[in-house]
């Protein structure tokens, strides 16, 4: 359970690795996904660590990443400047695309999600301070909450069963949550021949959503077939309100993607 703590903290902020035990200080896959959020925590790796940290792409040197970084920064300004028109305009509509086109760019060029928190609360932070705040403000505070929900966005994990048509398992996450903590479950259902699609619903912006429900979309295309049933695994409130957002709009089954998917009654097994 720490661990996997740990690995979530350190996904947004590399230097929560400094405050780790010496366990998780010597762990490899902590320090790597530390590394990569911040080469700075490379200062609390020990000295065994270091060369096999270093073989590993994009763990080294931050001089190696200068190209990505300076597209990051480029793409940061670029929001800057949407941020700065919907002020003046308060097209909110503009503020949830801009964000989204940001966070959809390629992850080489992509600034880190830890760079769009700080410009966005550094907004909030300004704006609170003025006599009038306006929509601009709770934009970005709903914004940092949505960030929160799913602390590895729309990311969708896949694990494939011993035999295709077997069955697959849905697990939907927590609130607050990293998809990585629910590889206990993941595994639990790989080990009775599941394929298993795994996840903590994004909630926003709309954009980072609706790639990861295309996803979700295509992967039980792939997984429900030869009559395969689905298992639903939902994890708390928030797992639970995906799951009825989904069962929703599979049921009535009336625009694509959901039309390409086997009927929701016939294959729904458990949840």
């Amino acid at each position: 359970a720490e661990r996997a703590f740990v690995l979530a903290a350190v996904r947004q902020r590399g230097e929560v690795l400094r405050l780790a035990s010496k366990e998780l200080q010597a762990d490899p896959e902590v320090v790597r996904a530390a590394i990569a959020q911040n080469p700075a925590a490379r200062a609390f790796v020990s000295a065994d660590l270091q060369q096999t940290i270093s073989a590993v792409p994009g763990c080294g040197d931050s001089r190696g990443s200068a190209s990505s970084e300076v597209a990051g920064d480029k793409m940061l300004e670029e929001l800057r400047d949407q941020l700065r028109s919907v002020r003046a305009t308060g097209d909110l509509k503009g503020y949830d695309v801009a964000l989204g086109d940001v966070l959809l760019k390629g992850a080489g060029q992509r600034p880190k999600i830890s760079s769009i928190v700080e410009e966005l609360f550094g907004v909030a932070a300004a704006l609170a301070k003025t006599a009038e705040p306006g929509r601009l403000a709770e934009a970005c505070l709903y914004s940092l909450f949505l960030f929160s929900v799913s602390t590895s966005q729309d990311e969708v994990r896949v694990r494939c069963g011993s035999k295709r048509g077997v069955g697959c398992a849905l697990v939907l996450g927590f609130g607050g949550g990293h998809v990585d903590e629910l590889e206990g479950q993941a595994s639990f259902y790989q080990s009775l021949g599941f394929d298993v699609i795994s996840l903590t619903p994004c909630l926003g912006p709309a954009a980072l959503a609706q790639r990861q429900r295309d996803r979700v979309v295509q992967e039980l295309r792939e997984a429900l077939v030869e009559g395969a049933g689905l298992v639903v695994h939902a994890c708390s409130n928030v797992g639970m309100g995906c799951w009825i957002n989904i069962m929703s709009a599979w049921s009535a089954c009336a625009e694509e993607p959901w039309r390409s998917l086997p009927d929701l009654s016939g294959c729904l097994k458990a949840l």
